[in-house]
């Protein structure tokens, strides 16, 4: 089954599948562009993955433009819905549809054990460049497009230290941004590209692919 049957079938918004489609176009791109031999199609298909519970954590009172063309209030029954097949926590919804999908266990590795802020830490200090790949992908994603680090963690900033959410606190975000940082410089030792040539219009041709990409 391609990936947008994939989204099709499990209701994933808007929002959300732009979200997994551009953190899997920079890790391909990552990968095309390393001088290592990889595990691309495994680590693009778990970047295609890794968010699919993330609808039941949603707060739609905010960025309403990620919910169209169905609007927020389809959105909000769906998430009702999830909820009640898969419970309450994204996480184990997240493990409960990759488990149904069945990607296979090494996108499933990467798609829930390097993927994620949990996981940070661990891949940072991990020898996997496959994992750092996978996790620094996610981080080059906004809400909006692709960003930088820098400009990623500004925004987690913004969203998050005044919730007072466990590890989200000013001191957690700057470590954060240092392993990050770090792992960038990993990947890139081993890239005929820059950090900074990796952005929406050079993974334009790459996200459009990836609408048929097959799991």
């Amino acid at each position: 089954m391609n990936i947008t049957d994939i989204y099709l079938k499990y209701r994933i918004n808007k929002g959300l599948r732009e979200h997994m489609i551009r953190v899997a176009a920079v890790a391909q791109l990552i990968c095309e562009k390393s001088n290592v031999e990889l595990d691309t199609r495994n680590i693009v298909t778990a970047c295609l993955l890794h968010d699919m519970g993330n609808l039941i954590k949603a707060k739609m009172d905010s960025m309403a433009e990620l919910y169209e063309p169905e609007g927020v209030a389809y959105w909000i029954q769906v998430q009702a819905e999830m909820k009640e097949q898969y419970g309450a926590d994204e996480h184990i919804a997240t493990i409960a549809i990759i488990n149904e999908i069945n990607p296979g266990a090494e996108a499933r590795s990467y798609a829930l054990e390097a993927i994620g802020t949990e996981n940070t830490a661990k891949v940072h200090a991990g020898d996997s460049l496959g994992a750092k790949i996978a996790t620094y992908s996610d981080m080059r994603v906004g809400p909006f497009g692709i960003i930088s680090i820098q400009e990623r963690m500004d925004d987690l900033r913004a969203r998050y230290i005044s919730r007072n959410k466990p590890g989200f606190s000013a001191e957690d975000i700057d470590e954060r941004e240092r392993m990050l940082k770090d792992i960038e410089q990993v990947i890139f030792a081993n890239s005929s590209i820059s950090p900074e040539e990796v952005n929406d219009e050079t993974t334009k041709s790459i996200q459009a692919s990836l609408l048929n990409w097959e799991v």
